[in-house]
C-alpha cells in the first residue's frame, strides 16, 4: 500500500508538472533519441508528439518512420503508443516499457542485420560470450513490442526472393536482450491464416552466431511443432525433433510456391522425426512420415528454391497403396472408351527431382497385389526412371522398368518388363476382372511411343513381346467337344464352342508392334486334345481385336490327327466386348446337306471334294 501510494503521489506531480517541463519539439527529440538507441537506425517523426501521464505515463507519436543506413524505410506506423519506465521519466529520460505499432508496414531485408551498428542489439552482436562488453549489453532494457494489423515485407536480392505477410498481428516481449525471448500472434501468408508462436532461449547467442535452444509452433496449412536448437550463422540453421502435418499437400505447396515432382495430386501428409532445416533444404531422420494413408519409416530431404522442389529419400513401409495418388491422376481414356486426346500435364515435372528408393512388404494398386516390392523413382532434367527392381506376386516374380523423356507438351515413353511363373489366372482376375485363361505364365515385353496425349502415344507404339502360358485352361470354349462332334453335326458344334474349357499343357505367343498396332505371327496353343494355331491383329491405337484361329485335333502322340477333324473360328471385337465365334462359311462346308450350296461333296473318308461343274448351281423356290 505504501508503495501504490508513492506511485499515485508521484503520478500526480508529473501530471503537473510535466506538461509544463515537455514541449512537443522536446519530447519529439528524447522519443527519436530512444528509438535509435534501441534499433540503431534514423527516426523520423512527422506527425504529433503528445504525452499523458494518466492512467499510466504514455507517449504517442504519429507518422513515425524509421530508415536504415541507406536510407531505406524499415518501419513506416501510422501511430506508434509506447507505456514510459516511470523511474525514468522522473530522472528527465523517455524509456520505453512497452511499444504498440497500429497498421505499420515493415520491410525486412534477409540480406543485412535487422538493426543498426551503434544499438545495444550490435554491441551484443560485437562482443564475445562472456566479455565484459557482452554482460554490459546483455542488461540493455528492451520494450515488447506489440504490432497489430501490420504488413511485412520480406526480400532477398541474394535468393532473389520477396513475399508479402498481411494482417499481422503479433507480439514481442524480449525484456533484455541477455534474457529469454518470446514472438506469438497471427498472420496471413498467400491466402492462408497463420497463427505461430516461437521461444528463444538464449537470442543474444543467436546475435553472435552461436546456437540457442528454440521452440516452434505454427497452426496454418501446415501444422508444426519444433524442438531443439538454432544457429544465425553462416546461415539460419535448425536441429531437433519436428512433428509437422499438413490436410492437403496440393494447398501447402500453392502456399509455399513450389510445384511438386509428381505426377498426381497428394492428399494429407505427416511427418515424425528428427530434422536439419538449412535455409530452404530440410533433411528428416529416423522419421516416421506419412502420405495418403501409407506410412513410412526412413530418411527423406526436401530441398527448396526459385518455384521447384528436390525430393530424396530411402523409405520403408510394410503396405503401399497407391490407389489414392493413381486416383488422383488424369485419366488415360476419354469418355467415349477410347485412348484420350487430353494433352499431357508434365510441367510439375520438367523442372523438379526426385530421387525416391522404397521398399514395401506388401504393394496394392487397385486389386493389383504384390510383395517384397523394390520401386525407385528418379527424376532429372526432364527425364524420369520408375523402376521395380523385383516383386512377388501371384505366386511369380516380375520385373519393370519405364523411362519418360519429357519435353512438354510431348512425352518419350520406354517401357520393358518381364514375369516369371506367375498364376496368370489370379493376374486376369485382379487386372481385368476376368477369370477366361489361368495357369502358370512367363513373359517379357519391350515398348516405346511418343506423342503430347494418350491417343498419340498408343497410335505410335512399337515394340515387341513373348508370352508362355503351361499347364492352364481357358474358360468360356470348349475346342476338345467341338472337334469331336465336328463330323457327325458340323452346325452343333458352334454351339459347342461356348460350353466348358479348353485345357492345355502349353501356350505361347510372339508379337512385334508397330505404329500401334501388335501383329500376333506366331500364335500356338496345345493340349491333350486340342492344338489352336492362330494370327492377326491387336489394335492398341483402337482397341480392338481382329484374330484368326484354327483349332485342329491331336492324336495320342500329340501334333495333329491325320484327317482329323479342323474348326476356325474368329477372335474379334473391342477389348471391352470380345466375341469368340467359330467361322461359319467353314462349318456350313462341313455338313452333308449344305455342302451342295459351296459346291463340293463329302467323302465317305469325310474328306470334302468340288462338284462337276454342271452341280454347281442349285435352283431355289421362287
Amino acid at each position: 500500500m505504501r508503495r501504490a501510494a508513492v506511485l499515485v503521489f508521484a503520478a500526480v506531480i508529473l501530471a503537473v508538472t510535466l506538461p509544463w517541463s515537455f514541449s512537443e519539439s522536446l519530447l519529439r527529440e528524447l522519443a527519436i533519441v530512444q528509438i535509435e538507441t534501441q534499433t540503431g537506425f534514423k527516426a523520423e517523426i512527422a506527425g504529433r508528439a503528445t504525452l499523458s501521464l494518466l492512467p499510466r505515463p504514455r507517449v504517442k507519436l504519429e507518422d513515425v518512420t524509421i530508415r536504415d543506413d541507406s536510407g531505406e524505410p524499415v518501419i513506416q506506423a501510422r501511430i506508434v503508443r509506447g507505456d514510459l519506465r516511470l523511474i525514468s521519466l522522473l530522472a528527465g529520460r523517455l524509456e520505453l516499457k512497452s511499444l504498440s505499432l497500429d497498421t505499420p508496414t515493415l520491410s525486412i531485408d534477409l540480406d543485412r542485420e535487422p538493426f543498426g551498428g551503434n544499438s545495444a542489439l550490435a554491441r551484443a552482436a560485437r562482443s564475445s560470450t562472456g566479455s565484459a562488453e557482452a554482460t554490459e549489453a546483455e542488461r540493455s532494457r528492451l520494450p515488447a513490442v506489440t504490432v497489430s494489423a501490420g504488413l511485412v515485407r520480406l526480400h532477398s536480392k541474394v535468393h532473389s526472393f520477396e513475399t508479402l505477410v498481411q494482417d499481422v498481428n503479433a507480439v514481442v516481449e524480449w525484456p533484455r536482450i541477455g534474457s529469454p525471448a518470446a514472438l506469438n500472434g497471427s498472420a496471413v501468408w498467400r491466402g492462408q491464416p497463420t497463427q505461430f508462436d516461437l521461444t528463444f532461449a538464449r537470442p543474444a547467442a543467436l546475435l553472435r552466431g552461436e546456437q540457442s535452444a528454440a521452440t516452434l509452433h505454427v497452426h496454418g496449412a501446415l501444422d508444426a511443432d519444433a524442438d531443439g536448437s538454432v544457429s544465425s550463422r553462416p546461415r539460419i540453421q535448425f536441429e531437433g525433433s519436428i512433428k509437422a502435418s499438413t490436410a492437403s499437400v496440393p494447398e501447402l505447396a500453392r502456399t509455399l510456391g513450389l510445384t511438386l515432382p509428381v505426377l498426381g495430386p497428394l492428399g494429407s501428409a505427416w511427418v515424425d522425426g528428427e530434422a536439419n532445416v538449412t535455409g530452404t533444404n530440410i533433411s528428416l531422420s529416423n522419421a516416421r512420415i506419412g502420405v495418403d494413408g501409407n506410412t513410412f519409416e526412413g530418411s527423406l530431404a526436401i530441398a527448396a528454391g526459385n518455384g521447384r522442389a528436390a525430393i530424396s529419400g530411402t523409405l520403408a513401409t510394410e503396405s503401399l497403396q497407391l490407389d489414392a495418388a493413381a486416383g488422383d491422376m488424369p485419366s488415360v481414356r476419354g469418355s467415349d472408351g477410347q485412348w484420350s486426346r487430353e494433352a499431357f500435364d508434365l510441367s510439375g515435372l520438367a523442372k523438379n527431382e526426385l530421387d525416391l528408393r522404397i521398399s514395401a512388404a506388401r504393394l496394392r494398386l487397385g486389386s493389383l497385389q504384390a510383395e517384397d516390392a523394390a520401386l525407385s523413382v528418379l527424376l532429372k532434367g526432364g527425364r524420369m526412371e520408375l523402376s521395380l527392381a523385383e516383386a512377388s506376386a501371384y505366386k511369380g516374380t516380375a520385373k519393370l522398368r519405364a523411362v519418360a523423356t519429357i519435353s512438354p507438351p510431348r512425352l518419350d515413353l520406354k517401357i520393358n518388363g518381364s514375369f516369371s511363373q506367375m498364376d496368370v489366372g489370379a493376374l486376369f482376375l485382379s487386372a481385368f476382372d476376368t477369370e477366361w485363361i489361368s495357369g502358370t505364365g512367363t513373359g517379357q515385353f519391350a515398348l516405346q511411343g511418343v506423342g503430347g496425349t494418350p491417343a498419340e502415344v498408343a497410335a505410335g507404339l512399337d515394340g515387341k513381346a513373348q508370352f508362355t502360358v503351361a499347364q492352364g485352361e481357358i474358360n468360356g470354349i470348349n475346342i476338345e467337344q467341338a472337334l469331336r462332334r465336328l463330323e457327325k453335326r458340323p452346325l452343333l458344334s458352334a454351339a459347342d464352342v461356348h460350353n466348358g474349357h479348353t485345357t492345355f499343357d502349353a501356350a505361347a505367343v510372339t508379337v512385334q508392334v508397330a505404329q500401334g498396332a501388335a501383329q500376333i505371327s506366331e500364335g500356338n496353343v496345345e493340349g491333350p486334345g486340342a492344338q489352336i494355331a492362330f494370327e492377326g491383329t491387336i489394335s492398341i491405337a483402337d482397341r480392338t481385336v481382329a484374330l484368326k484361329a484354327r483349332a485342329s485335333q491331336t492324336g495320342e502322340a500329340g501334333g495333329n490327327r491325320a484327317g482329323g477333324p479342323e474348326l476356325d473360328f474368329d477372335v474379334s471385337g473391342s477389348w471391352d466386348d470380345l466375341s469368340v465365334e467359330p467361322d461359319a462359311e467353314s462349318l456350313i462346308r462341313r455338313s452333308d446337306a449344305a455342302a451342295p450350296l459351296f459346291g463340293v461333296r463329302r467323302e465317305g473318308d469325310g474328306s470334302v471334294e468340288p462338284l462337276k461343274s454342271g452341280s454347281t448351281k442349285l435352283a431355289f423356290p421362287q
